[in-house]
This record gives C-alpha cells, structure tokens and sequence, in this order.
C-alpha cells in the first residue's frame, strides 16, 4: 500500500511540474513578444524611459507584498491535512493582503508625484510623473494577482497558475501593445499593464470562490484565526526584509543606470536581464512544483526527503548549465534578430550575465526550501552581504563601464549567498539526522 500511495505522490509531482514548467514557458513567449513589440515601437529612449520605470515599480511590487503572501503560502502547505485550519489560513491571509494593499496604494500615489522630479522628470523622463501616479494601481492589483499564485502553489493547484499566467501575460501582450499602438505614447502602455494586473487578480477571485464552494466555508474558529494572523504577520517579516535585498538585487541595477548612465544604456542591460530573468522560469517551474513535498519533514522521513531533495537539484544544475551554453552561444544572435539591429550591444550584457543565471537558478531552490523550514531569518545576514557587495560593485562599475559594468557586478556579489545557503540546507538534514539518533523510535521530548 505504502508502495502505491508513493507512485501516486510521483505522478502528481511529474504532472505539477508539467504544469508549472507549461505555464512558465507560456508565459515567457507571451513576455519576449511583449517586450520585443515595446522596444521596436518605442526605440531606444522611449524604451529606456520604460524600463526604467518598470524597474521601479518592480522594486515597489515587493514592498507591497510585505511578505504576507509567501508567508500564507507557506501555512497553507504546512496545513494540508486539515481542510479547516487550511481555509482559516487562507481567509487571514487575505483580510492582511487587502489592508497593506490599500495602505501601500495611499502611500505610492503620494510618495511617487514627491520622487519623480529627483530621479529625471521632466528633463530625462518626460512621462515619468503620471507613470508613477499609473504605477500606483499597478501595484495594488499585481500584489492580489501574486497573492493568489501563492496560495495555489500552497494548495497545490497549478492548474489555477497556469491559467492566471496566460491571463496576465497575455493581457500585457494585447492590452498593454495595444493601447500603447493606440495611443502612441507609454502612458496607454502602463494602462494596459493596470487593466492586465486587473484581470489576473479577478480570476484568483473567482477560483477562490469556487474552492471554497466546492470544499465548504468550515473554518477553524477565531481563536486560530487570531493567532494564526499573528504568526503569517511575523513570519512575514524575514521575508519582507529578504524581499527588500531581492527587490535591489534584481532591479538596483537597472534603477542605478537609469540614474547614473543614459536610457539608452539602461534599455540594452534590460533586455538582456530581462531574457536571463525569464529563463530562470524554466527553474522556478521545477521549484514551485516540487517545493511544497518538503513542507514537512520529520527526522523519521528525513533521509527520504535528502534524497529527493538531491535528485531534484541535479536534474536542475543539469538543466541550467545547458541553459547557461544556450543562453551564451546564440542568446546575442537572437537579440538581434528579435530586437533589431539597434539593441545588438544588448548581446554583450547577456554573455556577462549568464553566471547569474546559473547562481541564481541554483540558489532559488535552496533559498525557497530554507523558507518551508522556517529558516529565512537564518539566509538573511548572507543575503545582504550580497546586496550590499552588490550596490558597492554597481557604484564602482557603472560609470566605467555601463551595463557591462552592472552585469559583472551582479554575478560577482551572488558568489558567498550561493556558498551560504547551500551549507545551511546542509545544516538543516544534519539536524533532523541527529534528531532521529537522539529519538530512533520517532519519540518527541
């Protein structure tokens, strides 16, 4: 019997991570055309002026989340099996996202129309100011529509993802190129992103709807309610602030060009970030699907779990190195072909940024499965040794030597988190290893 309900739990594992790497894939075609479309109609400035928005309000989405939704995400996995305590976490996980949602809505409708003369409005950015004030409801509904994907990656649910993936991507596909063709100005671009934003949360609406129909409304009681809102609160606080070194990490680079170096700079580093960020999809597939079978682990099924957990990260190292050769070899060529003949120097950034592609697709896995453990308050001291390695190396490269100069900077500063969090997935199977020698009968106390 034992023997049978294992084959089950691999079918399902093999299927969610069709579903996730299907959805993944979807999405990152539906994005190249997207912002191919962006660039070729908007040119080098134009383009620049968007990107560099874009990054800010990238930096601004993890803000807003503050943390709660990976924090809900991770309760609801942990309570699988109790449906009532399941649905308990799902209803306070919500009322905590609307409250920061409309709190940080306020504060960037204020905070933007303040900032955007200090970072190249009017001179610069010329649409800056309204895309800021535009930027402020894209984030309200991006923090509702991720929300929902993390829940459903708690639930399990990948059908849910695959289906809000095509809605948002494709939304910014025809919404977002569209309005931009109609209105001939980046403004109806941003509208597009807000209406696209939009959409995708209202379909998480709508499916959560029809969980709760089909599963009942049985919740756990408002004693566990209170005490499992303070528990998604405070546990959502280490990720928060591993959110704010993600948030430099990932998009500090882009916002120091755009302030320290010319659009369009800015706009070649971030077409080739944005082709190694979504070629990192293809390994956040294979860790949202597999993640949630390490929600639980006991020193009696810890030797278990080690050796999937090593199974899982070879099959990704392997599929990351022939990434790596694929995004090297003919990533250049494909610029030019996709982007035009104007973006071919984006080529050059792309090669210098393969070595982050590879470190970071490695170290998302383990970083995710220190975050099931309850560990994110043990990565963060080597997390922001790396961002604060990183913004040092952008200041001292930037002006020398552009978005080269970035993309150097940025795989550099990623070296000690890999080495650091590796050792401390290590660190936590040794534990439950000399737990079971301590307990070999399973005995707890």
């Amino acid at each position: 019997m034992r023997k049978i309900l294992e084959k089950i739990k691999t079918v399902h594992l093999y299927g969610d991570t069709l579903l996730s790497l299907s959805s993944k894939a979807i999405a990152m075609v539906l994005f190249l055309c997207t912002d191919i479309a962006i660039a070729r109609l908007l040119e080098n400035d134009g383009y620049g002026e968007w990107s560099f928005f874009y990054s800010i309000v990238s930096m601004c989405f993890w803000v807003v989340w503050f943390g709660v939704n990976s924090s809900t995400k991770v309760y609801v996995a942990r309570e699988s099996e109790c449906r009532k305590r399941q649905s308990s976490c799902i209803v306070v996980g919500l009322q905590l996202r609307i409250v920061f949602s409309f709190i940080f809505l306020l504060v960037l409708l204020l905070v933007g129309q303040l900032a955007a003369s200090s970072l190249g409005y009017p001179e610069k950015y010329s649409h800056l100011k309204t895309l800021f004030f535009i930027g402020g409801f894209l984030c309200f509904f991006n923090s509702f529509s991720e929300f929902f994907k993390d829940l459903y990656i708690g639930l399990v649910n990948f059908k849910n993802i695959f289906f809000m993936s095509i809605i948002e991507f494709g939304s910014n596909l025809f919404l977002g190129v569209g309005l931009l063709l109609f209105t001939k100005s980046v403004l109806g671009l941003a509208w597009g992103y807000v209406f696209a934003a939009l959409f995708t949360c209202s379909f998480g609406f709508i499916a959560l709807h029809f969980y709760f129909k089909k599963n009942g409304k049985k919740r756990a009681g408002k004693a566990y309610e209170k005490e499992m809102r303070s528990k998604i609160f405070k546990y959502a606080l280490p990720i928060l602030a591993l959110s704010f070194g993600a948030l430099i990490l990932t998009e500090m680079d882009v916002f120091m060009l755009g302030i320290m170096n010319t659009p369009t700079e800015t706009g070649l580093y971030s077409i080739a970030k944005s082709l190694v960020s979504k070629a990192t999809h293809i390994n956040l597939a294979i860790c949202t699907s597999t993640m949630t079978a390490f929600a639980i682990i006991t020193p009696e099924n810890s030797a278990e779990k080690k050796q999937l957990y090593n199974k899982i990260m070879l099959t990704n190292g392997l599929l990351s190195i022939l990434i790596s050769a694929l995004l090297f070899i003919f990533g250049p060529f494909a610029i030019q072909l996709l982007y035009g003949a104007q973006y071919q120097e984006a080529g050059i950034v792309l090669r210098a940024l393969v070595p982050y592609y590879f470190i970071f697709s490695v170290s998302v896995f383990i970083g995710t499965f220190l975050d099931y453990q309850g560990k994110a308050k043990q990565r963060m001291a080597s997390y922001f040794v790396m961002v604060a390695l990183n913004l040092v190396l952008n200041y001292l490269f930037i002006p020398a030597y552009g978005a080269t100069g970035a993309a150097i900077a940025t795989c550099i500063s990623m070296v000690p988190y890999l080495v650091s969090t590796a050792l401390s997935a290590q660190k936590v199977f040794r534990s439950y290893k000399k737990s079971k020698a301590i307990n070999p009968q399973g005995k707890r106390g």
